[in-house]
């Protein structure tokens, strides 16, 4: 009776703890976290948090996200981010890395034999520019097989994710 008792308490704990790491994840506050530990980006809390693109769940965490933070109208102070300011000189390699986030994610779906058009209405939908003045994000880990990007648009107060994980 007490083995059965301990059991039980452990698949409680278990359950529990699946259930919170679920939560966890879909929080703004969950996925702000994550991204400071995973990737070193500090961004304030935002008001609102819209998930644009989520690929199927896999096994072993691989996969692509797609998010979108709104913030108030207010100034919000992103100095300390670790985000650099867009220039002339940057603009062009922030339009190539979300470019190449957007056509191999497209592509790897229609490789896979999937419907690509949910996939390009996502991308549609969020369809963003990178200008001058916009603020960049990008690292990579696992030699490149993981990378983050992200995207803060200063005239919409906004600031786009794209997660990649492979």
């Amino acid at each position: 009776m007490k083995k059965l008792a301990i059991i039980m308490l452990y698949l409680l704990v278990v359950i529990l703890f699946f259930i919170w790491n679920k939560t966890a994840l879909i929080n703004p506050l969950g996925i702000i976290y994550s991204y400071k530990t995973e990737w070193g980006i500090n961004v304030p809390m935002p008001e609102k948090r819209e998930e644009v693109w989520q690929s199927e769940a896999s096994f072993h965490g691989d996969g692509e996200w797609v998010n979108i933070f709104q913030y108030s109208k207010q100034k919000i102070s992103i100095e300390d981010s670790g985000m650099i300011a867009l220039s002339t000189d940057n603009v062009d390699e922030a339009k190539n890395k979300i470019e190449h986030f957007i056509t191999t994610t497209i592509a790897m779906y229609q490789l896979q034999g999937k419907d690509i058009e949910q996939v390009k209405k996502a991308f549609e939908y969020c369809s963003i520019k990178p200008q001058v003045g916009d603020f960049y994000f990008y690292r990579e880990n696992n030699g490149g097989l993981d990378y983050f990007i992200a995207l803060f648009k200063l005239e919409e107060n906004k600031l786009y994710t794209f997660e990649w994980h492979q």
